[in-house]
């Protein structure tokens, strides 16, 4: 199975906006197979192939990034070191595994896509940004693919060199899979599941219970009283024996609506799948479900908020091309997505690979750097650099295991 190569883990403000965005997470890590022309004095840490990670530049590198507070956990604190010394006596394992598999992942990408003649272009850093700016709106971070690629100037080599290392992956992704193969699987998807992609599509009116929302300050919001609630129910009843009688209730959600973005399109909230509307608050969701198409609601009322009218537009299964775009866009992603992750899994067992025992173990299942055996994640010591004997249990970054990820 494959393990994760946790960039989130790399605890800076900025690449935390990368993180939940790193789509191929294939943590191929650390990789090594011992060179003969490498010195005993200073073996290597890391290699990949052709590539080598000498011990000592490994351990330059780790106090840099140390000293950067790139890391977080006991080794940004800094263990005890010599007398002069800049560098802490000690690392966390866990912190130089996951240093390693950045390394590994990036050379093994690189070495797949030059086996397989595939160059990384503008369009796949664009592709990639945009995707990013993508995910991170959905989590309600509003930031532009420009914006993002301004922030990739100021990233720490490290983070960097592993942003660089996913948009290898997404270009790797992009040329295994074909147009036809994601419309299949979009087309199938769509069969499978279609009780998952039923929709009720809902409009509202909505009479606020005080001053609308967008008089209100949002650092202290007006709290209604019983009067307020008493004028917005009786609004909503007006407005109710105006579509009982006849009007339809697109055009009162124009004019008596308080929800602006709403009533400009006659109240309607969009369409919503099952788990949508699980959602909803349960009083809301009870009303909804048992409307008919095109019934309206009594007004109901919500505390701190108003009264509201429902309706139900449309109830039942989309067509295929009212859902198309959004279905062809995930299976690419999971197309491209398990392409990659086979192509890094299956080159990562040919490749020879070794890592120093100081810093771990190799393991072609997991496909990662395992950190060294220990019932409490034993810091690694560096002979020489400092006392002897081993700091406490050092704090893991967050989101990093201290064995084999989850697959």
């Amino acid at each position: 199975m494959i393990g994760f190569t946790l960039t989130a883990s790399l605890g800076s403000a900025t690449l935390n906006r990368f993180r939940s965005v790193l789509v191929f997470l294939v943590a191929v890590a650390g990789s090594a197979a011992l060179l003969g022309a490498c010195s005993v004095v200073n073996p290597p840490a890391l290699t990949v192939g052709s590539y080598s990670l000498s011990r000592d530049d490994f351990l330059a590198e780790m106090t840099k990034i140390t000293q950067s507070g790139v890391l977080s956990g006991q080794d940004q604190a800094g263990a005890a070191s010599s007398p002069g010394s800049t560098m802490p006596a000690s690392f966390s394992t866990a912190n130089t595994a996951t240093v390693l598999n950045v390394h590994a992942q990036s050379q093994i990408a690189k070495q797949v896509l030059a086996q397989k003649g595939i160059s990384v272009t503008g369009e796949d850093t664009n592709r990639f940004l945009q995707k990013t700016a993508q995910d991170l709106a959905a989590q309600g971070q509003q930031v532009t693919a420009a914006q993002l690629e301004q922030e990739l100037a100021s990233l720490d080599p490290l983070q960097r060199e592993n942003v660089d290392s996913q948009i290898a992956l997404s270009a790797l992704g992009r040329a295994l899979v074909s147009d036809a193969e994601v419309q299949q699987r979009a087309q199938a998807d769509y069969d499978a599941n279609q009780e998952k992609l039923s929709q009720t599509c809902l409009s509202f009116i909505h009479a606020s219970a005080g001053a609308p929302p967008s008089a209100q300050s949002a650092s202290a919001p007006a709290q209604p009283t019983e009067a307020d609630y008493a004028a917005a129910q009786a609004k909503m009843q007006a407005a109710k024996v105006k579509i009982d009688g006849g009007a339809a209730f697109a055009d009162v959600a124009k004019t008596d609506s308080d929800d602006q973005q709403t009533a400009a399109k006659g109240g309607a909230v969009g369409c919503l799948t099952a788990s949508q509307m699980q959602q909803l608050p349960p009083a809301i969701a009870d009303i909804v479900t048992q409307l008919a198409v095109n019934g309206v609601s009594d007004p109901t009322r919500l505390e701190r908020d108003g009264y509201y009218l429902f309706s139900v537009t449309r109830r039942g299964i989309p067509a295929f091309s009212e859902v198309q775009q959004n279905l062809e866009g995930n299976a690419r992603t999971t197309l491209e997505q398990e392409r990659a992750k086979q192509a890094i899994t299956d080159a990562a067992k040919s490749v020879a690979v070794t890592v120093d025992p100081l810093f771990g173990r190799w393991d072609a299942n997991q496909v990662q750097v395992v950190a060294p055996a220990g019932a409490q994640q034993p810091s690694t010591s560096l002979p020489g650099l400092g006392a002897g004997g081993a700091p406490g249990e050092p704090t893991a970054p967050s989101g990093v295991p201290s064995g084999p990820s989850a697959p």
